[in-house]
Protein backbone atom coordinates (compact mmCIF):
# COMPACT_ATOMS: atom_id res chain seq x y z
CA UNK A 1 0.00 0.00 0.00
CA UNK A 2 3.00 2.25 0.76
CA UNK A 3 4.46 2.14 -2.58
CA UNK A 4 1.06 2.25 -3.90
CA UNK A 5 0.41 5.96 -2.33
CA UNK A 6 4.42 6.62 -3.26
CA UNK A 7 3.80 5.89 -6.79
CA UNK A 8 0.49 7.76 -7.02
CA UNK A 9 1.72 10.72 -4.82
CA UNK A 10 4.79 10.87 -7.72
CA UNK A 11 2.75 10.76 -10.50
CA UNK A 12 0.85 14.11 -9.34
CA UNK A 13 3.90 15.74 -8.25
CA UNK A 14 5.89 17.92 -10.85
CA UNK A 15 7.42 17.28 -13.38
CA UNK A 16 5.50 14.21 -13.86
CA UNK A 17 2.28 15.68 -13.54
CA UNK A 18 3.19 18.06 -16.96
CA UNK A 19 4.49 14.62 -18.62
CA UNK A 20 1.21 12.92 -17.74
CA UNK A 21 -0.96 15.85 -18.38
CA UNK A 22 -2.77 14.29 -14.85
CA UNK A 23 -6.09 15.80 -12.93
CA UNK A 24 -6.03 17.25 -9.61
CA UNK A 25 -6.48 15.27 -6.45
CA UNK A 26 -7.61 16.29 -3.15
CA UNK A 27 -7.63 14.89 -0.14
CA UNK A 28 -11.14 14.82 0.43
CA UNK A 29 -12.29 11.90 -1.89
CA UNK A 30 -15.80 11.70 -0.11
CA UNK A 31 -16.61 15.14 -0.88
CA UNK A 32 -16.20 14.02 -4.92
CA UNK A 33 -17.75 10.77 -4.35
CA UNK A 34 -21.50 9.21 -4.71
CA UNK A 35 -22.85 6.21 -3.68
CA UNK A 36 -26.02 4.85 -5.29
CA UNK A 37 -28.67 2.31 -4.38
CA UNK A 38 -26.27 -0.84 -3.23
CA UNK A 39 -27.77 -4.64 -1.63
CA UNK A 40 -25.68 -6.14 0.97
CA UNK A 41 -29.14 -8.03 2.03
CA UNK A 42 -29.85 -11.68 2.45
CA UNK A 43 -26.62 -13.92 1.78
CA UNK A 44 -23.72 -15.26 3.66
CA UNK A 45 -20.99 -12.99 1.90
CA UNK A 46 -20.50 -9.93 3.99
CA UNK A 47 -20.48 -8.08 1.02
CA UNK A 48 -20.32 -4.87 3.42
CA UNK A 49 -16.31 -5.74 3.13
CA UNK A 50 -15.83 -6.65 -0.19
CA UNK A 51 -17.51 -3.49 -1.42
CA UNK A 52 -15.50 -1.38 0.72
CA UNK A 53 -11.85 -3.22 -0.56
CA UNK A 54 -13.49 -2.80 -3.98
CA UNK A 55 -14.33 1.02 -3.33
CA UNK A 56 -10.59 1.21 -1.78
CA UNK A 57 -8.49 0.01 -4.39
CA UNK A 58 -11.42 2.01 -7.14
CA UNK A 59 -9.93 5.06 -5.10
CA UNK A 60 -6.05 4.14 -5.37
CA UNK A 61 -7.16 4.19 -9.36
CA UNK A 62 -8.13 7.59 -8.86
CA UNK A 63 -5.80 9.05 -7.03
CA UNK A 64 -3.24 8.40 -9.79
CA UNK A 65 -5.10 11.15 -11.76
CA UNK A 66 -5.06 9.71 -14.90
CA UNK A 67 -9.07 9.89 -14.91
CA UNK A 68 -10.82 13.25 -14.06
CA UNK A 69 -14.41 10.45 -13.41
CA UNK A 70 -14.59 6.90 -12.98
CA UNK A 71 -17.76 4.90 -12.01
CA UNK A 72 -18.05 1.01 -10.98
CA UNK A 73 -20.98 -1.72 -10.80
CA UNK A 74 -20.84 -4.46 -9.56
CA UNK A 75 -23.19 -7.14 -9.30
CA UNK A 76 -22.94 -10.67 -7.54
CA UNK A 77 -25.09 -13.35 -7.87
CA UNK A 78 -27.74 -10.53 -9.24
CA UNK A 79 -27.47 -8.73 -6.57
CA UNK A 80 -26.20 -4.91 -7.21
CA UNK A 81 -23.33 -5.10 -4.63
CA UNK A 82 -21.31 -2.00 -5.52
CA UNK A 83 -22.67 1.42 -7.42
CA UNK A 84 -20.28 4.57 -6.70
CA UNK A 85 -19.10 7.29 -8.71
CA UNK A 86 -15.45 8.98 -7.84
CA UNK A 87 -14.58 12.46 -9.47
CA UNK A 88 -15.84 15.57 -11.63
CA UNK A 89 -18.60 15.64 -14.61
CA UNK A 90 -16.93 19.14 -15.50
CA UNK A 91 -14.07 21.30 -14.59
CA UNK A 92 -11.78 19.52 -11.99
CA UNK A 93 -10.72 20.05 -8.19
CA UNK A 94 -10.96 23.87 -7.04
CA UNK A 95 -12.39 25.17 -10.48
CA UNK A 96 -15.47 27.39 -10.99
CA UNK A 97 -17.09 24.80 -13.47
CA UNK A 98 -16.23 21.70 -11.10
CA UNK A 99 -19.05 19.50 -11.38
CA UNK A 100 -19.24 16.24 -8.75
CA UNK A 101 -20.20 13.22 -10.68
CA UNK A 102 -23.89 11.45 -10.14
CA UNK A 103 -24.26 7.44 -10.36
CA UNK A 104 -26.38 6.76 -13.09
CA UNK A 105 -24.89 9.23 -15.32
CA UNK A 106 -24.57 8.05 -19.26
CA UNK A 107 -20.84 7.17 -20.58
CA UNK A 108 -19.64 7.01 -23.80
CA UNK A 109 -18.35 3.10 -24.06
CA UNK A 110 -16.27 3.90 -26.93
CA UNK A 111 -15.07 -0.18 -27.80
CA UNK A 112 -17.20 -1.34 -25.28
CA UNK A 113 -20.36 -0.69 -28.12
CA UNK A 114 -18.95 -3.48 -30.01
CA UNK A 115 -19.99 -6.27 -27.38
CA UNK A 116 -23.79 -4.86 -27.74
CA UNK A 117 -23.47 -4.15 -31.34
CA UNK A 118 -22.11 -8.06 -31.98
CA UNK A 119 -25.02 -9.43 -30.06
CA UNK A 120 -27.36 -7.20 -31.56
CA UNK A 121 -26.43 -9.42 -34.89
CA UNK A 122 -26.60 -12.42 -33.24
CA UNK A 123 -30.14 -11.39 -32.10
CA UNK A 124 -31.12 -11.36 -35.78
CA UNK A 125 -29.02 -14.77 -36.17
CA UNK A 126 -31.47 -15.80 -33.68
CA UNK A 127 -34.61 -14.50 -35.15
CA UNK A 128 -33.83 -16.25 -38.89
CA UNK A 129 -32.29 -12.95 -40.43
CA UNK A 130 -28.79 -13.75 -40.90
CA UNK A 131 -26.92 -16.62 -41.08
CA UNK A 132 -22.86 -15.96 -39.67
CA UNK A 133 -21.52 -18.62 -41.73
CA UNK A 134 -22.62 -16.66 -45.13
CA UNK A 135 -20.53 -14.19 -46.87
CA UNK A 136 -20.97 -10.59 -46.34
CA UNK A 137 -22.04 -9.95 -49.83
CA UNK A 138 -25.42 -12.48 -49.15
CA UNK A 139 -26.67 -9.14 -47.39
CA UNK A 140 -24.40 -6.45 -49.28
CA UNK A 141 -24.13 -7.75 -52.11
CA UNK A 142 -21.81 -4.94 -53.49
CA UNK A 143 -19.36 -5.85 -50.91
CA UNK A 144 -18.39 -8.21 -52.57
CA UNK A 145 -15.74 -6.34 -54.87
CA UNK A 146 -12.21 -6.52 -54.81
CA UNK A 147 -11.41 -10.04 -53.60
CA UNK A 148 -14.15 -9.63 -50.50
CA UNK A 149 -16.95 -12.11 -51.44
CA UNK A 150 -15.78 -14.95 -49.28
CA UNK A 151 -15.50 -12.64 -45.87
CA UNK A 152 -18.52 -14.12 -43.74
CA UNK A 153 -20.63 -12.54 -41.17
CA UNK A 154 -18.77 -14.61 -38.74
CA UNK A 155 -15.26 -13.60 -40.12
CA UNK A 156 -16.20 -9.50 -39.39
CA UNK A 157 -17.28 -10.15 -35.79
CA UNK A 158 -14.16 -12.12 -35.31
CA UNK A 159 -11.78 -9.46 -36.55
CA UNK A 160 -10.66 -11.54 -39.17
CA UNK A 161 -10.69 -11.61 -42.92
CA UNK A 162 -8.89 -8.74 -44.11
CA UNK A 163 -12.15 -6.30 -43.67
CA UNK A 164 -10.22 -2.83 -44.41
CA UNK A 165 -9.71 -0.03 -42.49
CA UNK A 166 -12.00 3.30 -42.99
CA UNK A 167 -9.91 6.50 -44.45
CA UNK A 168 -11.22 9.64 -43.60
CA UNK A 169 -9.29 13.37 -43.43
CA UNK A 170 -11.94 14.29 -40.49
CA UNK A 171 -13.60 13.05 -37.91
CA UNK A 172 -16.88 14.33 -39.66
CA UNK A 173 -16.75 12.08 -42.28
CA UNK A 174 -17.34 9.28 -39.99
CA UNK A 175 -20.98 10.56 -39.71
CA UNK A 176 -21.76 9.84 -43.49
CA UNK A 177 -23.42 6.11 -42.82
CA UNK A 178 -24.01 5.82 -46.14
CA UNK A 179 -20.18 6.98 -47.42
CA UNK A 180 -18.40 4.98 -45.25
CA UNK A 181 -20.22 1.91 -46.69
CA UNK A 182 -19.49 2.84 -50.01
CA UNK A 183 -15.86 3.50 -49.11
CA UNK A 184 -15.86 0.04 -47.72
CA UNK A 185 -17.49 -1.75 -50.46
CA UNK A 186 -15.25 -0.42 -52.92
CA UNK A 187 -11.80 -1.07 -50.78
CA UNK A 188 -9.73 -4.03 -51.84
CA UNK A 189 -8.92 -6.66 -49.78
CA UNK A 190 -5.46 -6.25 -47.55
CA UNK A 191 -3.82 -9.55 -48.32
CA UNK A 192 -1.75 -8.75 -45.37
CA UNK A 193 -4.20 -10.07 -43.22
CA UNK A 194 -6.14 -12.41 -44.75
CA UNK A 195 -7.00 -15.26 -42.60
CA UNK A 196 -4.98 -13.71 -39.84
CA UNK A 197 -7.08 -11.27 -36.63
CA UNK A 198 -6.64 -7.58 -37.13
CA UNK A 199 -9.27 -5.65 -34.69
CA UNK A 200 -11.40 -3.53 -37.06
CA UNK A 201 -11.34 -0.32 -34.84
CA UNK A 202 -14.80 1.26 -36.55
CA UNK A 203 -15.53 -0.49 -39.92
CA UNK A 204 -17.14 -3.71 -38.48
CA UNK A 205 -19.66 -1.16 -36.74
CA UNK A 206 -20.80 0.52 -40.08
CA UNK A 207 -20.87 -3.16 -41.63
CA UNK A 208 -22.87 -4.60 -38.63
CA UNK A 209 -25.48 -1.74 -39.09
CA UNK A 210 -25.83 -2.12 -43.06
CA UNK A 211 -26.47 -5.67 -42.72
CA UNK A 212 -29.62 -4.75 -39.80
CA UNK A 213 -30.65 -2.25 -41.99
CA UNK A 214 -31.38 -4.23 -44.87
CA UNK A 215 -32.96 -7.49 -43.17
CA UNK A 216 -34.98 -5.60 -41.28
CA UNK A 217 -35.94 -2.45 -43.35
CA UNK A 218 -35.32 -0.09 -40.31
CA UNK A 219 -32.90 1.69 -38.25
CA UNK A 220 -30.37 0.06 -35.92
CA UNK A 221 -31.05 2.23 -33.56
CA UNK A 222 -35.39 1.08 -33.73
CA UNK A 223 -33.60 -2.40 -33.60
CA UNK A 224 -31.82 -1.78 -30.41
CA UNK A 225 -34.79 -0.20 -28.87
CA UNK A 226 -37.11 -3.15 -29.83
CA UNK A 227 -35.04 -6.00 -28.41
CA UNK A 228 -32.54 -4.41 -26.05
CA UNK A 229 -33.25 -0.79 -24.47
CA UNK A 230 -36.88 -1.21 -24.23
CA UNK A 231 -37.64 -4.40 -22.43
CA UNK A 232 -34.51 -4.21 -20.11
CA UNK A 233 -35.80 -0.81 -19.25
CA UNK A 234 -32.84 1.20 -20.05
CA UNK A 235 -32.40 4.85 -19.55
CA UNK A 236 -30.01 5.66 -21.90
CA UNK A 237 -28.20 2.19 -23.98
CA UNK A 238 -28.33 3.89 -27.40
CA UNK A 239 -25.84 5.13 -29.94
CA UNK A 240 -25.33 9.16 -28.93
CA UNK A 241 -27.34 10.63 -27.23
CA UNK A 242 -30.46 12.17 -26.52
CA UNK A 243 -30.77 15.91 -26.72
CA UNK A 244 -32.42 15.94 -22.74
CA UNK A 245 -29.49 13.66 -21.32
CA UNK A 246 -26.43 15.48 -22.62
CA UNK A 247 -26.01 17.88 -19.65
CA UNK A 248 -26.04 14.62 -17.51
CA UNK A 249 -22.91 13.32 -19.62
CA UNK A 250 -19.42 13.91 -18.47
CA UNK A 251 -16.89 14.89 -20.40
CA UNK A 252 -13.60 12.55 -21.52
CA UNK A 253 -10.63 14.20 -21.18
CA UNK A 254 -7.53 13.74 -23.11
CA UNK A 255 -4.75 12.95 -20.43
CA UNK A 256 -1.72 10.94 -21.00
CA UNK A 257 1.85 10.75 -22.89
CA UNK A 258 0.52 13.55 -25.30
CA UNK A 259 4.28 14.08 -26.17
CA UNK A 260 5.41 10.41 -26.54
CA UNK A 261 5.30 9.83 -30.43
CA UNK A 262 5.22 5.88 -30.55
CA UNK A 263 2.82 5.79 -28.28
CA UNK A 264 0.54 7.98 -29.73
CA UNK A 265 1.59 6.43 -33.26
CA UNK A 266 0.27 2.84 -32.23
CA UNK A 267 -2.85 4.02 -30.99
CA UNK A 268 -3.70 6.52 -33.63
CA UNK A 269 -3.10 3.50 -35.44
CA UNK A 270 -5.19 1.08 -34.00
CA UNK A 271 -8.20 3.35 -33.52
CA UNK A 272 -7.38 4.34 -36.92
CA UNK A 273 -8.34 7.65 -36.21
CA UNK A 274 -6.37 10.88 -33.97
CA UNK A 275 -7.05 10.04 -30.52
CA UNK A 276 -7.26 13.93 -29.82
CA UNK A 277 -9.54 14.53 -32.46
CA UNK A 278 -11.56 11.61 -30.95
CA UNK A 279 -11.55 12.20 -27.33
CA UNK A 280 -12.19 16.18 -28.26
CA UNK A 281 -15.15 15.21 -30.66
CA UNK A 282 -16.70 12.70 -28.28
CA UNK A 283 -17.51 15.85 -26.15
CA UNK A 284 -19.18 17.64 -29.40
CA UNK A 285 -22.90 17.68 -30.60
CA UNK A 286 -22.02 16.36 -33.30
CA UNK A 287 -20.39 12.77 -31.48
CA UNK A 288 -23.85 13.03 -29.52
CA UNK A 289 -26.11 13.28 -32.59
CA UNK A 290 -24.90 10.79 -35.03
CA UNK A 291 -24.57 6.37 -34.52
CA UNK A 292 -21.23 5.15 -34.11
CA UNK A 293 -22.54 1.14 -33.52
CA UNK A 294 -18.35 0.68 -33.14
CA UNK A 295 -18.01 3.42 -30.87
CA UNK A 296 -20.39 5.44 -29.37
CA UNK A 297 -22.83 3.43 -27.48
CA UNK A 298 -24.03 6.25 -24.30
CA UNK A 299 -24.97 4.01 -20.70
CA UNK A 300 -24.28 3.96 -17.37
CA UNK A 301 -22.45 1.66 -15.40
CA UNK A 302 -25.29 0.19 -13.84
CA UNK A 303 -27.06 -0.53 -17.25
CA UNK A 304 -24.17 -2.25 -18.74
CA UNK A 305 -23.66 -4.41 -15.39
CA UNK A 306 -27.16 -5.14 -15.89
CA UNK A 307 -26.38 -5.91 -19.55
CA UNK A 308 -24.01 -8.51 -18.56
CA UNK A 309 -26.15 -9.76 -15.83
CA UNK A 310 -28.85 -11.16 -18.26
CA UNK A 311 -26.19 -12.73 -20.01
CA UNK A 312 -25.10 -14.66 -17.18
CA UNK A 313 -28.84 -15.43 -16.44
CA UNK A 314 -29.25 -17.39 -19.93
CA UNK A 315 -30.48 -14.16 -21.49
CA UNK A 316 -33.21 -13.50 -19.17
CA UNK A 317 -34.38 -10.15 -17.48
CA UNK A 318 -37.35 -9.80 -15.21
CA UNK A 319 -39.04 -12.96 -16.59
CA UNK A 320 -38.38 -11.67 -20.15
CA UNK A 321 -36.01 -14.01 -22.82
CA UNK A 322 -34.14 -11.21 -24.08
CA UNK A 323 -31.79 -13.85 -26.24
CA UNK A 324 -31.92 -17.20 -26.29
CA UNK A 325 -28.99 -19.65 -23.85
CA UNK A 326 -27.71 -20.95 -27.54
CA UNK A 327 -27.51 -17.36 -28.98
CA UNK A 328 -25.02 -16.52 -26.13
CA UNK A 329 -23.77 -19.65 -26.06
CA UNK A 330 -22.70 -18.93 -29.70
CA UNK A 331 -21.29 -15.91 -29.62
CA UNK A 332 -19.15 -17.28 -26.73
CA UNK A 333 -17.68 -19.58 -28.85
CA UNK A 334 -14.09 -19.23 -29.81
CA UNK A 335 -10.57 -20.31 -29.83
CA UNK A 336 -9.11 -21.52 -26.21
CA UNK A 337 -5.61 -19.41 -27.00
CA UNK A 338 -5.20 -16.08 -27.60
CA UNK A 339 -4.03 -14.81 -31.06
CA UNK A 340 -1.45 -12.07 -31.98
CA UNK A 341 -3.72 -9.17 -33.55
CA UNK A 342 -1.68 -7.29 -36.15
CA UNK A 343 -3.47 -4.00 -35.11
CA UNK A 344 -3.51 -4.21 -31.69
CA UNK A 345 0.24 -5.66 -31.53
CA UNK A 346 -0.93 -7.83 -28.65
CA UNK A 347 -2.35 -11.43 -28.14
CA UNK A 348 -6.06 -11.46 -27.88
CA UNK A 349 -8.92 -13.59 -27.83
CA UNK A 350 -11.86 -12.87 -29.36
CA UNK A 351 -15.32 -15.00 -29.58
CA UNK A 352 -17.74 -14.08 -31.81
CA UNK A 353 -18.17 -10.36 -31.41
CA UNK A 354 -16.30 -10.11 -27.81
CA UNK A 355 -12.93 -9.77 -25.87
CA UNK A 356 -12.45 -13.25 -23.89
CA UNK A 357 -10.01 -13.39 -20.61
CA UNK A 358 -7.34 -15.80 -20.10
CA UNK A 359 -3.72 -15.56 -20.47
CA UNK A 360 -1.77 -13.84 -21.51
CA UNK A 361 -3.52 -10.63 -21.69
CA UNK A 362 -6.06 -10.98 -18.46
CA UNK A 363 -8.38 -8.30 -19.76
CA UNK A 364 -10.36 -8.67 -16.52
CA UNK A 365 -8.29 -9.95 -14.20
CA UNK A 366 -6.12 -13.21 -13.24
CA UNK A 367 -7.78 -16.27 -13.35
CA UNK A 368 -10.72 -15.61 -15.12
CA UNK A 369 -10.21 -17.76 -17.73
CA UNK A 370 -14.01 -17.94 -19.00
CA UNK A 371 -14.86 -13.84 -18.41
CA UNK A 372 -15.91 -12.08 -21.55
CA UNK A 373 -16.73 -8.29 -22.55
CA UNK A 374 -14.87 -5.21 -23.96
CA UNK A 375 -12.77 -2.85 -23.68
CA UNK A 376 -13.43 0.72 -24.43
CA UNK A 377 -10.94 2.99 -25.58
CA UNK A 378 -8.26 1.09 -23.32
CA UNK A 379 -9.89 2.62 -20.03
CA UNK A 380 -13.77 1.26 -20.16
CA UNK A 381 -14.44 -2.26 -18.97
CA UNK A 382 -17.51 -4.08 -19.24
CA UNK A 383 -17.60 -7.92 -18.21
CA UNK A 384 -19.20 -11.01 -16.94
CA UNK A 385 -17.48 -13.69 -15.25
CA UNK A 386 -19.54 -16.82 -15.15
CA UNK A 387 -17.16 -18.75 -12.87
CA UNK A 388 -17.72 -16.24 -10.46
CA UNK A 389 -21.31 -14.98 -11.05
CA UNK A 390 -19.86 -11.84 -11.80
CA UNK A 391 -20.80 -9.27 -13.70
CA UNK A 392 -18.82 -5.46 -13.67
CA UNK A 393 -18.78 -2.30 -15.38
CA UNK A 394 -16.33 0.10 -14.55
CA UNK A 395 -16.16 3.14 -17.05
CA UNK A 396 -13.36 6.13 -16.94
CA UNK A 397 -13.49 9.24 -18.35
CA UNK A 398 -9.44 10.15 -18.34
CA UNK A 399 -7.61 8.25 -21.83
CA UNK A 400 -4.45 8.13 -20.56
CA UNK A 401 -3.11 4.70 -22.56
CA UNK A 402 0.33 4.68 -20.54
CA UNK A 403 1.84 5.82 -17.37
CA UNK A 404 1.44 5.05 -13.40
CA UNK A 405 -2.20 4.58 -13.49
CA UNK A 406 -1.69 0.99 -15.18
CA UNK A 407 -0.75 -0.75 -11.74
CA UNK A 408 -3.59 0.62 -10.03
CA UNK A 409 -6.10 -0.31 -12.47
CA UNK A 410 -4.38 -3.88 -12.58
CA UNK A 411 -4.63 -4.18 -8.97
CA UNK A 412 -8.30 -3.22 -8.91
CA UNK A 413 -8.60 -5.83 -11.56
CA UNK A 414 -6.96 -7.96 -9.10
CA UNK A 415 -8.94 -7.25 -6.35
CA UNK A 416 -12.43 -7.79 -7.69
CA UNK A 417 -11.69 -11.11 -8.54
CA UNK A 418 -10.06 -12.14 -5.31
CA UNK A 419 -13.50 -11.17 -3.67
CA UNK A 420 -15.27 -13.68 -4.90
CA UNK A 421 -14.50 -17.26 -5.44
CA UNK A 422 -14.59 -19.36 -8.27
CA UNK A 423 -17.23 -22.12 -8.09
Amino acid sequence: MMNMTLLNTLSRTFPANLLLNNIKVGNDLDAISHIGEEDHTGTTEDYQKITDNIWRATQNLYKSAAHPAIFISVRHKGKHILNRAIGHARGELDSDDAVVVKVGSPICLFSGSKAITALLLHKMVELGLVDLDAPIADYIEEFATNGKGHITVDDLLRHKGGVPDIKVKHLEELYDHHAVVKQLCEAKLDPLFKNYQAYHPLSGGYLIEEIINRVTGESIETILDRYFREPMDMTFFNFGLDEVYRPMAPHNAATGMKSILPIKLFIDGALGIDTDDVIEASNSEGFYSNSLPAGNMYASAEECSRFYQMLLDDGQYNGKQILKPETIEKALQGPRCASFDKTMKLPIRFSSGLMRGGAPMNLFGLNSPNSFGHLGYLNNFTWADPDRDLSVAILTTGKQVVGPHLLSLNLLLANINRQFKRQ
